[in-house]
C-alpha cells in the first residue's frame, strides 16, 4: 500500500512539473480517476474527464443522452446535467470495462453535487461493475452510489444499508454535495458525507462488491436517476481528513452548499490554508457562501449566493451578478491566485433599533448580520465587491419610501467604524429574481475594515415598517406581491424579508387568487384580495426557508381567514422541525401548525409524538371572516388564544411547546411525494402575520387595529383596551358603552402598513344582514381596495361604529340647530371619530331595510358633535333605488353622531309664470333650464358674490339661512347656516356637507 501511493505521488509530481493536469478538486490530485464538471468538457455524447486518467463518459444512444441544463441559482449560477426523468426519459453514460479505476477490489472516495427530482424509489447516480453500449438500461451496483426511499431517504452505498440518522436525508429539489468512501474489510469503514456532516454506515464493505474496474454507468440505471448532477469526483483510495477538507470546501465554494457546522468545520483553499474559520465566526455559521480564485482547482467563483435559502445576499465581482458564473467571469477576474471573500450569517429574523447620527431617517437595522471573511484579497486593485440585494428582502424598508443602506463595520453591533452605502431602486433581474445592485469600491479604501485578511461584518439599514407598526417575521398579505397565472398562485412574496410562498415539493394542485369585482367577493375581505383554497388537496409553501428562524422561545401569530367548512383536523398551515426536514413521514409540518380547531405542536425533538394539541376557544366562525390570534412560550409552556382582539380564551400552562425552524406549508401536507397525513381546508386566506417574541398588550392592540380596520372586523373585547391604535400605539377611536358595534373605517398610516380607501364592517351586530353604510374616498363602492382615489394622506383615520339601534324610525326626536324638529329619526345611529383632518368622506347608506317615505316625506342626514344629536346640522338626501349617497366633511380630530331621518318640512315652491329668469351675454342664448329659477351664461365672464373682509362682520340683523358671501381674508366661501358661518364645502373645508 505504501509503495503505491508513493506510485502515484510521483507520477503526480511528474506530471505537473510538466504542466499537464496540474488542476485537481482542491488541488488533491493523488489516485483522482473520474472528474466531470458540468462547466468544463460536457456534450451529450460525451462528458470529458478532467482527471489525469481519462475516463469519459459516453452516451451514442441519442434516446439516453442527457442534456447540460442553464446556470441557476440551485446551482450557485453553475449549469448542471440533466439525467431526465423515468422509462424512456431516463439517461445515463458509461466507460467500457478496464475502467475508471485501475483494478478491482481498491477502497474509494466518491464526490457528487446532486439534485434529486422525486423519491419513490431508489434513485441511482453512479455505479460500477458493467458497462455496455445499448440503449437498455442496465444493472452496475459494485457498488452504486444511489438515493434511498426508506428512512431518512438518505444516500446509501447499495448493496449495502444508508446512515441512519436524519442529517443524511435530501429532499426532493434541493442542491447537495455528498460524499461517500468506503474501505475494504473495515468494520464502520463505509462514511457518508452530506454537506460535511459525516455518519457511518452499518456494515462492513466486502472486496466482492468493489467491481471498480469493469465498467460504469452515470446516471440511469433500472432504478433511474430522475435528477441532476453538476460534478462528479472519485478516488482510488480513502483521502486523509485534511483531503477532505480541500475538497469539500472547492465543491462548496463552488455551490454555495454551506457546509454542515454542527461541529465547527472551516473551508481552506488548495493549500489547505484556511479562508473561513469556522472557530473564530461560529455565530455567523449560517447559509456560508463565497467568491474566489484558486488556480490548483480550477476555480473561478465570481459570484455566489447561499443556495440553502432564497432570502440571502447575492455577491458578485467586480459588476452587478450576471445570469451565470461563466459568463460574469468572463468580464471579472480575481487579480490575485486563492484570492477569497467568504461571508455567513447569524441565522437571526427579526429587527434591531439603529440610530446613527449622520443618517437621521435611520430607525432599524436587520438583526440578522452577515460576517465576511477576506483571504488574501487584493485591496489596492479592481476587485470591487458587488452586493446584490433581493427587492423582496427589503420590503420592510422599501414600503416607508425613506432612504436605506447596505453598511458595513469592523463591529458586530455597528456601534463604531460603519460605512454606509446607500441602496437605489433600480432593478436587474439574474434567475428570475429582481435584485437591487450596490457596489464596494475596494480600492477607494473607505471603509478602513476591508483588509486583505481579515474580517468584517454588514447588515441592512433603514425605516422599515410592519403590520401595525410592529416588526416582525413573517408578513404574508394578500393584497402585495402575489403573482397568479389564469387565477393561480405562482407566487406570494412576504412583505418582512420577502420568503416565496409558491408551489412545494411536486404538489401541482394550487389555490387560487381571488380579486375584488363583485359584491360577494368585495364582503368576504373588505374590499381586499385573498387566496381561496377551494379543495382540500391544495398547498403551497416554501421547503427551504425558514419564516421562524432564530426564533426559540416566543412566536406569535396572526391570520385573517374564513373557513368554509368545519374540518376541525384539516391543516391551514404547518412548520416543519428544521430546514433539514429531519421530520419525516406522517409527522411532517407538524411543528407550530394551525387547524380550524386546534394548535399543534409536536416537541422539540423530529421524532417527538408529545404533541400539544390546543383546542382554540373561542372557536373560528364560518360565516365570517377571523383575526384568529395564537401565541407561544416555550419559555412559560403556555400556548394562548385569542379571536378578534378577544380577551385569552384558551390559555394553556405546563405545555410542550418548540418552534419549528423549518420549511412551511398552506393546506395540504400529504399529496403526491409530500408524506404527512393531512389534508387542506376548504377557506381563504387574506393576511398572515408571525412575530418571533412576546407582544406588549399595546403591540398586540396596535397590529388587531390594523386588522379590524383592514378587514372590516369588530374588535370584540374592550375590557383591556378601549381603543384602536395606530401605528405609533396613540388611540385612533374609543369604544364606549353606546357605540362599540360594527366598527370599520379608512384610513392611511405608512409606518403601519395600512391603506384603507374603502370599507363597510363585516359584522351585523346591529340585526341587519350586513352593517348598512360603506365609507369610500371616491363615489365607486364596490371595486377593490387600491383601486380607489389615494386622497388619504399619512395619519389620517376616520372610524365608525354604531349604537346597534334597528332600521327603524323610532328614534327620539331630535332639534336641529335652526329650530327644525325631526320626529322620525333612525334608532339605528353612528359615531364617526376623525384624526388627522380627513375631509369629505364618500357614504353609501344601503336602504334595503329603511322604511319607505310617506307622501310629502323626505330623508335627511343629520350630524352633530354632540352624542344627544343638539345642534344637528342636516341636509336632505336622495334615495335611488335602495341606497342614499351623501358626501359629509365630519368634525376635524373629534368625535362625530349621526343619523338618518325622515320628515316633511312642508317646503314648497311656485312655478315662474312666462319661463325662466335669466341673464345672458351670449346673443341667441336664452335660459333653457326647466328647473331653474335663475340662470346666468357668458362665454369670458363669471358671477361674482358678494365680497366681505371678514364674513363675521355682517350684522347679525342681516344674516339669513343660505346667504352666501366671500371672504376675502381666507379666501373662501361663506355659508349662514342660521348660527354660525361655515366654510363651503371642498374636500379640506371644515363645512359639514361636501354635496
Amino acid at each position: 500500500m505504501k509503495k503505491k501511493n508513493f506510485r502515484y505521488s510521483l507520477i503526480g509530481i511528474l506530471i505537473g512539473s510538466f504542466g499537464a493536469h496540474a488542476q485537481a478538486p482542491g488541488g488533491v490530485s493523488g489516485d483522482l480517476r473520474i472528474w466531470l464538471k458540468a462547466d468544463n468538457g460536457f456534450t451529450s455524447s460525451q462528458w470529458t474527464d478532467q482527471s489525469p486518467a481519462g475516463n469519459n463518459y459516453t452516451q451514442t444512444n441519442a434516446s439516453r443522452q442527457p442534456f447540460l441544463q442553464p446556470a441557476n441559482a440551485r446551482y450557485n449560477f453553475n449549469p448542471v446535467v440533466s439525467f431526465g426523468t423515468t422509462g424512456a426519459d431516463a439517461r445515463f453514460m458509461v466507460v467500457p470495462s478496464g475502467k475508471p479505476f485501475t483494478a478491482n477490489r481498491l477502497n474509494g472516495n466518491i464526490f457528487i453535487i446532486v439534485n434529486r427530482n422525486s423519491d419513490t424509489t431508489y434513485r441511482d447516480y453512479l455505479g460500477f461493475g458493467n458497462t455496455g453500449t445499448g440503449a437498455g438500461l442496465m444493472q452496475a451496483n459494485s457498488p452504486v452510489l444511489t438515493a434511498s426511499f426508506n428512512g431518512n431517504k438518505a444516500m446509501q452505498l447499495y448493496p449495502y444499508n444508508p446512515p441512519n440518522s436524519p442529517n443524511q436525508k435530501l429532499d426532493i429539489g434541493k442542491t447537495y454535495l455528498s460524499d461517500v468512501s468506503w474501505e475494504i474489510g473495515v468494520a464502520g469503514g463505509m462514511k457518508h458525507g452530506l454537506n460535511s456532516f459525516v455518519t457511518s454506515a452499518p456494515g462492513t464493505f466486502a472486496a466482492g462488491y468493489a467491481l471498480t474496474a469493469n465498467g460504469s454507468i452515470l446516471g440511469s440505471q433500472p432504478e433511474v436517476t430522475d435528477g441532476n448532477m453538476s460534478e462528479v469526483i472519485a478516488y482510488e483510495r480513502v483521502l486523509t481528513d485534511a483531503e477532505l477538507q480541500r475538497v469539500r470546501s472547492y465543491l462548496a465554494i463552488k455551490y454555495a452548499t454551506s457546509m454542515d457546522q454542527t461541529t465547527p468545520y472551516s473551508y481552506v483553499n488548495s493549500q489547505g490554508t484556511t479562508i473561513w474559520d469556522a472557530a473564530s465566526n461560529s455565530g455567523y455559521s449560517n447559509n456560508i457562501a463565497g467568491i474566489g480564485r484558486d488556480d490548483a482547482s480550477a476555480l473561478k467563483q465570481v459570484q455566489s449566493k447561499s443556495i440553502n435559502s432564497t432570502n440571502e445576499i447575492l455577491i458578485s465581482l467586480g459588476n452587478s451578478a450576471s445570469q451565470d458564473n461563466a459568463t460574469h467571469a468572463a468580464a471579472n477576474s480575481f487579480d490575485n491566485d486563492r484570492e477569497f471573500l467568504t461571508w455567513g450569517t447569524n441565522g437571526t429574523v427579526g429587527f434591531t433599533p439603529y440610530t446613527n447620527s449622520g443618517f437621521p431617517s435611520v430607525t432599524h437595522r436587520f438583526s440578522k448580520v452577515w460576517k465576511a471573511q477576506t483571504s488574501n484579497y487584493n485591496i489596492n486593485g479592481n476587485d470591487d465587491v458587488y452586493f446584490n440585494v433581493l427587492r423582496g428582502l427589503i420590503n420592510s424598508f422599501t414600503l416607508s419610501e425613506k432612504p436605506l443602506y447596505l453598511i458595513m463595520s469592523t463591529t458586530s453591533d455597528f456601534s463604531s467604524n460603519t460605512h454606509f452605502i446607500p441602496i437605489g431602486t433600480n432593478t436587474h433581474t439574474v434567475d428570475g429574481e429582481e435584485y437591487v445592485s450596490e457596489p464596494y469600491r475596494v480600492a477607494s479604501k473607505a471603509f478602513n475594515g476591508f483588509t486583505s485578511n481579515g474580517t468584517f461584518y454588514f447588515t441592512i439599514a433603514g425605516t422599515p415598517i410592519g403590520p401595525g407598526g410592529v416588526l416582525g417575521n413573517f408578513w404574508n398579505r394578500a393584497d402585495k406581491d402575489v403573482t397568479a397565472a389564469s387565477g393561480t398562485v405562482n407566487q406570494w412574496v412576504d412583505q418582512m424579508f420577502g420568503i416565496k410562498t409558491s408551489q412545494v415539493a411536486d404538489v401541482t394542485t394550487k389555490p387560487n387568487y381571488v380579486q375584488v369585482n363583485d359584491a360577494t367577493t368585495a364582503a368576504t375581505f373588505n374590499f381586499n384580495p385573498y387566496i381561496d383554497f377551494t379543495n382540500t388537496n391544495q398547498a403551497i409553501g416554501n421547503e427551504g426557508v425558514a419564516p421562524f428562524e432564530g426564533s426559540n422561545s416566543e412566536l406569535e401569530m396572526f391570520y385573517v381567514i374564513k373557513d368554509n367548512v368545519w374540518t376541525a383536523n384539516n391543516r391551514f398551515f404547518g412548520v416543519n422541525f428544521d430546514l433539514k426536514n429531519s421530520a419525516a413521514g406522517a409527522a411532517i409540518y407538524d411543528w407550530n401548525t394551525l387547524t380550524q380547531a386546534n394548535y399543534l405542536s409536536r416537541g422539540n425533538t423530529p421524532t417527538s409524538n408529545n404533541a400539544t394539541n390546543t383546542v382554540l376557544n373561542p372557536a373560528l366562525s364560518t360565516t365570517l371572516s377571523n383575526i384568529s390570534n395564537v401565541s407561544l412560550s416555550a419559555t412559560n409552556s403556555t400556548v394562548q388564544h385569542r379571536l378578534n382582539g378577544s380577551g385569552i380564551g384558551t390559555n394553556l400552562t405546563g405545555q410542550t411547546v418548540y418552534i419549528g425552524q423549518g420549511g412551511f406549508v398552506y393546506g395540504a401536507n400529504n399529496q403526491s411525494s409530500m408524506p404527512g397525513n393531512e389534508v387542506g381546508v376548504t377557506a381563504q386566506i387574506a393576511e398572515h402575520l408571525a412575530f418571533g417574541f412576546a407582544l406588549t398588550e399595546t403591540e398586540r392592540r396596535q397590529v388587531e387595529s390594523y386588522l379590524a380596520i383592514k378587514y372590516g372586523t369588530t374588535l370584540a373585547d374592550f375590557t383591556t383596551d378601549t381603543n384602536y391604535r395606530n401605528s405609533t400605539g396613540n388611540p385612533v377611536f374609543t369604544a364606549d358603552g353606546t357605540y362599540q358595534y360594527d366598527i370599520f373605517g379608512v384610513a392611511k398610516d405608512l409606518r403601519g402598513g395600512l391603506d384603507q380607501r374603502i370599507s363597510k364592517s363585516i359584522n351585523n351586530d346591529g340585526g341587519q344582514a350586513t352593517n348598512i353604510i360603506t365609507a369610500s374616498t371616491d363615489n365607486n363602492f364596490i371595486n377593490q381596495n387600491d383601486t380607489h382615489a389615494n386622497q388619504l394622506t399619512d395619519g389620517q383615520y376616520l372610524i365608525f361604529a354604531s349604537n346597534n339601534g334597528a332600521q327603524t324610525f323610532t328614534g327620539k326626536t331630535i332639534t336641529a340647530a335652526d329650530g327644525t324638529q325631526f320626529n322620525n329619526s333612525l334608532a339605528l345611529q353612528w359615531k364617526a371619530t376623525d384624526t388627522n383632518k380627513v375631509g369629505c368622506i364618500n357614504l353609501r347608506f344601503d336602504a334595503t331595510n329603511i322604511p319607505a317615505l310617506a307622501s310629502g316625506e323626505n330623508y335627511y342626514m343629520l350630524i352633530s358633535q354632540d352624542p344627544s344629536f343638539t345642534n344637528s346640522i342636516y341636509q336632505k338626501v336622495v334615495r335611488t333605488n335602495n341606497t342614499i349617497d351623501v358626501i359629509p366633511n365630519f368634525a376635524d380630530n373629534s368625535n362625530s353622531y349621526f343619523t338618518l331621518a325622515k320628515a316633511n318640512l312642508n317646503i314648497t315652491g311656485s312655478t315662474v309664470k312666462g319661463g325662466q329668469v335669466g341673464i345672458s351675454s351670449i346673443p341667441g342664448l336664452l335660459p333653457s333650464a326647466s328647473d331653474t329659477w335663475l340662470e346666468l351664461n357668458a362665454k369670458s365672464k363669471g358671477m361674482v358674490i358678494t365680497r366681505v373682509s371678514d364674513a363675521n362682520n355682517i350684522p347679525a340683523g342681516n344674516r339669513l339661512k343660505g346667504m352666501i358671501v366671500y371672504d376675502t381674508t381666507k379666501k373662501e366661501f361663506k355659508v349662514y347656516n342660521g348660527t354660525e358661518w361655515r366654510t363651503l364645502g371642498t374636500s379640506t373645508s371644515t363645512s359639514i356637507f361636501c354635496n
